[in-house]
């Protein structure tokens, strides 16, 4: 097995494809659809009432559009007082496929930036992602980027802890491992805690759950997209 001096983890979603955003359309047409059928309820009502359930249900169904799906018919009882008719549910389950079978559109310069680096074949790639496994892998496969990455890493969630699982299974010493991502929370803050770096490129919407303040730090540099990720290793004195 080869020996790779570092190993650059990349995030999936909004790091190399978009996806939020059709959780943000999602979200629309689920408040379009209570409205409907209680004319009184607004956005502004239906929305905190979807992301606190949300919130709680994280534990449960984890992350992704299938636990967006029973969140929103959980809210839906909720805001609708417990009596929500077959066609709601129905429509739900309808956003919820929609958002499954949204293509996979890459974002600039992803497949020529993984091109370049994999040509010189000196740091090892691999995709870090949560979500739900079966629509990751799903992406993964559409994106026609797997052929880049050594290996894909599919987690439930992206606590310390399960970086510290990954490094462990990676092994990997944490100084050595690179995390790309557009979460300032879930995909820079963990691994530069444990002691390796994180290059972070904002993603132009984000879920208020991933939303903290940003700090700066000298295992940390930021960029706008990912073709300047060579700048942020120089910034960071990563050699590539």
């Amino acid at each position: 097995m080869k020996n790779y001096e570092f190993t650059i983890a990349f995030d999936a979603d909004d790091t190399l494809w978009d996806n939020e955003i059709f959780f943000r359309q999602s979200e629309q047409e689920f408040c379009k659809l209570i409205n409907e059928f209680s004319p009184d309820l607004k956005d502004e009502e239906i929305m905190p009432v979807l992301f606190d359930t949300e919130v709680s249900n994280l534990s449960v169904y984890g992350f992704g559009v299938k636990s967006f799906v029973l969140s929103a018919i959980e809210t839906a009882g909720k805001l609708l007082k417990n009596d929500v008719p077959y066609p709601i549910v129905k429509r739900i389950t309808e956003i919820g496929r929609e958002q499954l079978m949204q293509p996979v559109t890459l974002l600039a310069d992803v497949e020529t930036t993984l091109a370049e680096l994999k040509s010189e074949d000196k740091y090892r790639l691999i995709i870090v992602t949560k979500g739900d496994l079966l629509d990751q892998e799903n992406k993964i496969k559409r994106s026609g980027l797997a052929k880049y990455f050594n290996r894909t890493i599919v987690m439930s969630d992206k606590q310390d802890n399960d970086y510290i699982k990954i490094i462990a299974d990676l092994k990997c010493e944490p100084e050595k491992l690179i995390m790309v991502g557009n979460s300032f929370k879930s995909d820079i803050l963990p691994v530069m805690k444990l002691g390796g770096y994180g290059i972070y490129i904002p993603y132009h919407t984000t879920w208020a759950h991933e939303v903290v303040d940003t700090i700066k730090h000298e295992r940390i540099a930021e960029i706008e997209k990912i073709s300047e990720i060579r700048q942020a290793l120089n910034k960071l004195k990563i050699e590539i």
